[in-house]
């Protein structure tokens, strides 16, 4: 959800939003572990894209210390 607002605020590169071979989506965010990305996370389903976001920016897997940001 950021980099889209992101891309959509600024005039150098608003016109991400634009191309068809990039599609700029809420739901989805990095995995680290101890700081280090290591991954990321997709979801989609949770009744729109700011819900999808907020979803998987909760994920984590407490066992092995890994989260989403």
């Amino acid at each position: 959800m950021i980099f889209t607002k992101n891309a959509k605020s600024n005039p150098n590169t608003e016109n991400l939003a634009h191309l068809p071979e990039l599609l700029l989506l809420g739901g989805g965010g990095p995995l680290y572990f101890k700081d280090h990305l290591i991954g990321a996370i997709g979801v989609f389903g949770g009744g729109g894209p700011e819900n999808d976001d907020i979803i998987a920016r909760a994920a984590k897997i407490s066992k092995f210390d890994i989260v989403a940001q």
